[in-house]
């Protein structure tokens, strides 16, 4: 339909092998150029290789069928349906297109989705888009109804540079090889599959990890914001340079191998630092329970305590170069070395429960108490310490200062 023309009323596409020859399906296109005042429709078991429109459709666009490539830079006023058991293999929504109120309603699966220009986005539950999502800086795109895309893809990826109002899934048994995030994503990211780098240089909201399938690198760089991660699945690195604005928790024997944190990075309590009662729950900056972790690396700052709690909680390494507003907090299971070194700061440790730490290096600052109410440990302190409490069947081993680490000091 040529630039100019004018359709009145409705068109059925009929791309089907049982009205044209091969040839013809295969290359069955809709190009609309000019003006369609009423439907487009694609009937079940129709497909469609080209719709792309820059003209005006009065009515909407309803897919039954299959449609290879949909482009949009004009306007359909009454939006995109991709039906139950229909699929769209690409849609692109160029800049300057207009789908009216009702956007683009998916009750089925999308493959790769681009969004150049604002749009809404509703699904059914069963919505998936399959191979990837692409938001264009300054868009946004608006997730209704249940308020959450999810995918379900064995290659696919993410990358979002403008606003994605609402929250994303990645279903179990899923695969997405890259997340990158340097916009806005308001909602949260619910993780059952597979991510193998998801990198937020923008702002996000709480990470929900429960797959055991694992997310092998998470970064939140340097400016950058997310709201939590909440682990109960695999991750193997976590690598902050931003702000984690309330908490890394983990639990239920998850595990996360290597939590590093840059010079410029900061992992915040949920709330504000309550420092009459500093070893409370509600002060924790990184909560892990009955957890397998390799490393904690501090270069930066944890603006709350770091609490690990199961006997089953196996900590290879603690490691402090900077500051550590809280506690550390060890009930049950066991750390290989806590190192407070390179001038850090801690305001207090306690050991309880059976905890069995290898041994604590301080040559920083530990302002408050160090509390052993459990196990061995041996405390090297060329540092500063506030006070060393041993009690409950706790045995501290005290080397403080000496020949080859002058000025220790204790209380």
């Amino acid at each position: 339909n040529k630039e100019n023309a004018l359709i009145q009323g409705n068109v059925a596409l009929k791309g089907t092998k049982q009205d044209c020859s091969d040839d013809i399906c295969k290359f069955s296109d809709l190009i609309n150029e000019g003006t369609i005042t009423g439907d487009v429709t694609n009937d079940t078991g129709k497909e469609i290789n080209l719709v792309e429109n820059t003209g005006t459709i009065g009515g909407s666009i309803a897919n039954s069928g299959s449609i290879n490539i949909f482009e949009v830079s004009g306007t359909i006023a009454h939006g995109i349906l991709n039906d139950t058991n229909a699929s769209i293999s690409s849609i692109t929504i160029n800049k300057g297109a207009n789908l009216g109120n009702s956007g683009i309603t998916n009750n089925s699966n999308i493959g790769t989705f681009i969004v150049k220009e604002s749009v809404s986005y509703n699904g059914n539950g069963n919505d998936r888009i399959t191979q990837a999502l692409e938001v264009a800086k300054d868009k946004t795109l608006t997730i209704g109804n249940s308020g959450t895309l999810s995918f379900n893809s064995k290659n696919g990826s993410v990358n979002n540079l403008g606003t994605i109002a609402g929250n994303l899934a990645n279903v179990k048994d899923s695969i997405i090889t890259s997340f990158k995030n340097s916009g806005t994503i308001s909602g949260n990211l619910y993780n059952d599959g597979h991510i193998d780098t998801l990198s937020n240089t923008g702002t996000m909201g709480t990470i929900y990890n429960t797959s055991k399938e694992t997310i092998v690198a998470l970064g939140n760089g340097k400016g950058a914001t997310i709201e939590a991660v909440n682990n109960t699945g695999n991750i193997n690195i976590i690598t902050n340079d931003g702000t984690i604005n309330g908490q890394i928790t983990s639990q239920n024997n998850s595990e996360i191998k290597e939590i590093r944190i840059g010079e410029d990075g900061i992992v915040n309590a949920k709330g504000t630092l309550d420092s009459s009662n500093m070893q409370d729950t509600s002060n924790d900056a990184v909560s892990l329970d009955t957890i397998n972790t390799t490393l904690i690396h501090n270069q930066g700052t944890i603006q709350g305590n770091v609490r690990v709690v199961g006997q089953g909680s196996v900590i290879g390494e603690i490691t402090n170069q900077d500051t550590i507003s809280g506690c550390i907090l060890v009930d049950g299971g066991s750390i290989g070395n806590i190192n407070n070194t390179n001038g850090a700061i801690a305001n207090c440790m306690s050991f309880s429960n059976g905890a069995d730490v290898g041994g604590l290096n301080n040559d920083g600052t530990i302002s408050g108490t160090i509390t052993n109410d459990s196990g061995s440990i041996t405390i090297d302190n060329s540092g500063s310490i506030g006070g060393i409490t041993t009690s409950g069947g706790g045995n501290t081993t005290i080397i403080n200062g000496g020949m080859d680490k002058p000025g220790g000091n204790i209380g």
